[in-house]
């Protein structure tokens, strides 16, 4: 990976043959020199590692008119099928990508690393659970790789929180052999821990990771240094969807703060070069995005909720991200109701997934129990005991403290009644002898049964 220093050897080596070019090219492409790259490639021999680079040169310079052409050059071979999914990965098209990499893999069933490529897709395709499964099957073989070990944790993180995740990096911190690796690790043990250490281990990173200055930024903003926030993207220019949305919204913030008209104008340009118009609702959206990621959920349920064009409401990731919103605000009812009035989709089974985790993360038993059940209607099977088991015990458990109001058992045993499970009706015991155990069975808890080992009645 020191592409600086094999960019000197090719010099030395001027003037050079004309595969040594695309090798040359090769290099400014990984240093971001997508201009110089381009001249170097076209002065190479004309192959297919010449149009595969050229290709995705030309989506770096947004050119595409050269995109469309050296896809159309783009053929069945394995390295140019590999070249095609990272270009479906690089813009965000991770379905198209997964596809290809499992057709590979049915092919090359030795080819591990694909295994990498494809859980990345899953995890960013929110299918946290598929991702793990994937790399399990590479960890096994490749336990020492920093990549999919850190990726392991990325999907522990998004399953599960920060702690977990962190466990899962520390106690493989052997495996970071390199300066990037290392790097990696830092960085997402900052994001793990809420952004503690931001200020010592990310300004290091800036020109490492891109996703270091983007992290950056959010703390800056999330401690209310809009100037520091600025001055870190102010002579940077984004390239992904994200650095748009980060860019845009910390020009606004300053701009609104200091009522600087040329800033607010710049905040219009990113959202306008991000998507479509610059509309208040768009604003509305990439400001309550950016707000939810610094954890400001209050803000950003109301950003979200003032939204009313059926263009935004109608997309998953509009419904994804005001649902996370509710729970986070501890309004787990509310993003119940709301999911209930959905009309069922494609993506109704992950809604109820991110529902149900973190409903439980966050301690709101009650839904996190009902979107348990309801993922083991949709799917038999899902086995979702554990959670479900777990959510209703929580319940109890708030029932008793004074937390939850005794009426939500009664839902509780509904649930539980309709689950196929060996264990449930000892649970059911467990949860009867301790309703009887605080004297609420004969009063508030009239449903219960006492003449059967199933507490349950035709009252409910």
């Amino acid at each position: 990976g020191d592409y600086n220093r094999a960019l000197e050897t090719y010099k030395k080596l001027e003037p050079l043959d004309e595969i040594y070019y695309i090798y040359q090219a090769a290099c400014l492409y990984y240093l971001d020199s997508y201009r110089e790259a381009e001249e170097s490639a076209l002065k190479g021999a004309t192959c297919g590692i010449r149009n595969r680079l050229l290709f995705h040169v030309a989506y770096r310079l947004d050119n595409d008119m050269k995109l469309v052409e050296h896809h159309s050059n783009i053929g069945n071979s394995d390295e140019d099928q590999l070249s095609l999914a990272s270009m479906h990965f690089a813009q965000m098209h991770y379905e198209q990508a997964t596809e290809i990499y499992k057709q590979l893999l049915l092919e090359n069933k030795d080819w591990m690393a694909l295994n990498v490529y494809l859980a990345l897709c899953y995890y960013n395709l929110d299918q946290y659970d598929v991702s793990l499964e994937v790399l399990s099957g590479y960890l096994q073989y490749y336990p020492e790789s920093a990549i999919a070990t850190n990726l392991k944790a990325c999907n522990t993180f998004q399953l599960f929180n920060g702690k977990a995740a962190e466990l899962v990096l520390t106690a493989s911190e052997e495996t970071a052999k390199n300066s990037l690796e290392q790097g990696l690790f830092k960085h997402n043990l900052v994001v793990f821990r809420n952004g503690e250490g931001a200020l010592q281990v990310l300004p290091s990173l800036l020109d490492v990771l891109h996703e270091a200055r983007l992290n950056l930024v959010i703390y800056y903003i999330k401690i209310g240094d809009t100037e520091l926030a600025y001055q870190t993207v102010k002579m940077h220019e984004p390239h992904t969807p994200q650095e748009y949305v980060v860019k845009a919204v910390t020009c606004a913030i300053l701009g609104q703060d200091t009522n600087h008209v040329e800033l607010l104008s710049m905040a219009r340009q990113y959202f306008h070069l991000y998507g479509a118009s610059p509309t208040e609702y768009e604003f509305n959206w990439n400001s309550g995005i950016v707000k939810a990621s610094i954890g400001n959920f209050r803000e950003a349920e109301e950003n979200l909720l003032f939204i009313q064009n059926t263009k935004y409401l109608e997309n998953y990731y509009y419904v994804a991200w005001l649902l996370y919103c509710l729970i986070m605000n501890r309004k787990a009812n509310i993003a119940w109701e709301h999911f209930l009035c959905l009309e069922a989709s494609d993506e109704t089974f992950s809604l109820l997934q991110l529902i149900a985790n973190e409903c439980y993360k966050t301690c709101q038993y009650l839904y996190a129990a009902k979107a348990f059940d309801a993922i083991e209607e949709m799917d038999e099977s899902m086995d979702c005991w554990e959670g479900k088991q777990g959510a209703c015990l929580g319940v109890l458990q708030k029932v008793i403290s004074g937390e939850e109001p005794c009426e939500s058992m009664k839902q509780v045993f509904a649930l539980l009644e309709n689950t196929n499970n060996p264990e449930v009706e000892f649970l059911l015991k467990v949860m009867q002898d301790w309703l009887k155990e605080i004297s609420l069975q004969s009063t508030t808890f009239s449903f219960l049964s006492t003449s059967s080992s199933k507490p349950m009645s035709d009252e409910f």
